[in-house]
């Protein structure tokens, strides 16, 4: 992300998160053999630290039904031939991480056998997305083409996949300016994940993305363009994991029905996406967070809800810097004491006396900041206090910026 904000970040640094990078690549291995038995080919390796790329084999029996090229950056090159079509038993097609190039077949729409894995993520495909996949109405679990080089736009006819139950991700591609396919909606099976984060996609989330009832771990729509998020998101109550929805040009308010997101555990992430207007009170039904409630960098206003204080699994990264709030810092996020670190809402409007109850938070060690506020009266000896488990005075900023010593009040009462 461009902001502050990220999913636990490196310690010690105020910016681009590690949560959302690939992970680094395994040790690279060496190709030994290829065994073609009559069900699966599947590549064996032996673990050495360097091997020179090798071509995509393409011949196997014909009764094969699943495809196991798995590689480790880079094992096999070039390009994905046509004849693979006529491998028409194929179930499963494991491809990823490889350094393949050039584009989808439109023929692999033939294999309409194609029931557990599709999947091509970490190569260098290009060219778009063969509408002819969407023929893969069999397919009832994994659809993986992230980190490629996919352009054009995410073909509505994927909609056709409604038999899909785990992971559905297109992530990190290079797709023109376009919208989410309502189509989409229909992969009401799904139980897993949804990944559609830095695809250039623009307008509103759909609003039949509500009907994805199922969904079980996480929704990601992160750096992207988009303008709107339907109340219907509410209903996706079973999601246990995160939303990820940063990084975007959404205009308007945070819809109250979010609060019903109630079992996500891992990240509320909204942080850097135009929002305006106040926090939702009910967003304090997300009680059982442990990390990551991100709403820094937006236009949001008003008051911050003492309903937040509910967050009390919080660990990490509670986050609403930058924003327009103009009230009282609320007593209730004293609370949140098993706050270890992240903690900041500096660069707001925030007035009035500084809560006592904030130095319940005895475990934070890094990372406390509320500095340009408006702040008043003198500070709590109990939140000063939490000066000693700092492990870098550098990450204490909370006097900055603010008032700290005068009257509450006072500069209003001047004539």
């Amino acid at each position: 992300p461009h902001g502050r904000a990220g999913f636990r970040r490196r310690r010690g640094r105020r910016g681009a998160g590690t949560w959302d990078r690939a992970p680094d690549a395994p040790t690279m291995p060496s190709p030994r053999s290829v065994s073609t038995t009559a069900a699966v080919v599947l590549l064996t390796i032996d673990t050495v630290p360097q091997v020179h790329a090798i071509p995509l084999p393409t011949v196997l029996p014909n009764t094969a039904t699943v495809w196991n090229l798995e590689g480790h950056n880079p094992a096999y090159t070039g390009t994905i031939p046509s004849e693979i079509a006529r491998y028409t038993k194929l179930t499963e097609i494991w491809f990823n991480a490889n350094s393949l190039t050039g584009t989808l077949p439109s023929e692999l729409g033939k294999l309409t056998k194609m029931k557990s894995y599709f999947s091509m993520f970490s190569n260098q495909l290009n060219g778009q997305i063969p509408t002819q996949l969407g023929k893969y109405t069999k397919m009832d679990i994994s659809f993986w083409l992230f980190q490629n080089r996919f352009t054009g736009s995410v073909p509505t006819e994927l909609g056709g996949l409604t038999k899909m139950s785990e992971a559905f991700i297109l992530t990190r591609n290079n797709f023109v300016p376009s919208s989410v396919p309502t189509e989409l909606g229909r992969l009401v099976e799904m139980k897993d994940s949804f990944g559609f984060e830095g695809m250039q996609l623009t307008g509103p989330v759909p609003t039949q993305f509500g009907k994805l009832v199922n969904a079980r771990k996480m929704l990601y729509l992160s750096e992207n363009m988009l303008t709107s998020l339907p109340s219907e998101l509410g209903n996706m109550r079973k999601l246990t994991e995160d939303v990820r929805f940063h990084n975007n040009a959404i205009k308007g308010s945070i819809p109250t029905q979010l609060g019903g997101l109630s079992k996500l555990t891992s990240g509320f992430a909204f942080h850097s996406s135009m929002l305006t207007g106040s926090i939702p009170s009910q967003l304090g039904q997300i009680s059982h967070l442990r990390k990551a409630v991100l709403l820094g960098g937006n236009s949001l206003s008003g008051c911050i809800p003492s309903e937040l204080g509910n967050m009390d699994s919080i660990e990490y990264q509670f986050e609403l810097y930058s924003n327009f709030f103009s009230s009282t810092l609320p007593s209730q996020l004293g609370r949140l004491d098993e706050m270890l670190s992240e903690f900041y809402l500096d660069s707001n409007s925030l007035t009035g006396t500084f809560p006592t109850q904030i130095g319940r938070l005895a475990k934070m060690s890094e990372f406390f900041d509320f500095n340009k506020n408006q702040f008043c009266s003198d500070l709590p000896t109990e939140v000063a206090a939490l000066t000693s488990n700092l492990e870098n005075s550098n990450e204490w900023n909370i006097v900055g910026g603010n008032s700290f010593g005068t009257v509450c009040g006072a500069y209003n009462a001047w004539p």
